[in-house]
């Protein structure tokens, strides 16, 4: 009887441990949405920064150590200070830039964001031409570490940018041509 006891205690205690510790409690489930909705939030905030130039809130969410490893206008990965810069630009380069978050995940240590961007460029800026309707997808994924952003890639549709370049031909005609 002692070992049964004992057996159905030790069980009682993991299961509340499982609960507790593993997330599959309320508690624990609770804590990730919040932390989920939390990061969620942040990157859409981030998102009407840029749009509107608040320097102040793109620095409060990034990272001084950070690195866009989508680069900046002439490919290079940007770095801390730089991606304030290239972001806070942004407002400056393309007039009624906004960004529409179509989709968006978050886990533990990244954001994900399937966004529709649009705008119009004021001059010549990311290979793209003064005037140039951009209208464009793409997937950010950022990481997250204690609450600042670290990394951020992001892919596009290549057709699109292409187009949006001014080339009207699809990535693959351009190399096939180059050969």
């Amino acid at each position: 009887m002692k070992r049964l006891t004992a057996s159905v205690l030790f069980g009682v205690c993991m299961f509340f441990f499982a609960c507790t510790e593993k997330g599959t409690g309320t508690a624990a489930s609770n804590d990730y949405k919040a932390m989920a909705d939390s990061m969620l939030k942040t990157n859409r905030e981030m998102y009407r920064a840029i749009e509107s130039g608040d320097s102040a809130t793109i620095s409060k969410h990034i990272a001084a150590d950070a690195i866009d490893h989508a680069g900046g206008p002439s490919g290079e990965d940007l770095k801390g200070d730089g991606i304030v810069r290239m972001l806070t630009g942004l407002h400056n380069d393309i007039d009624n830039l906004k960004f529409e978050v179509l989709e968006e995940a978050a886990n533990e240590n990244h954001v994900f964001a399937l966004v529709h961007m649009t705008g119009t460029t004021n001059k010549a800026v990311w290979g793209m031409p003064a005037g140039r309707k951009m209208d464009s997808r793409s997937i950010d994924l950022i990481k997250i570490n204690n609450g600042k952003m670290t990394d951020h890639w992001a892919f596009f549709e290549m057709a699109e940018v292409m187009k949006m370049m001014g080339t009207g031909k699809p990535a693959e005609t351009i190399i096939d041509t180059a050969r």
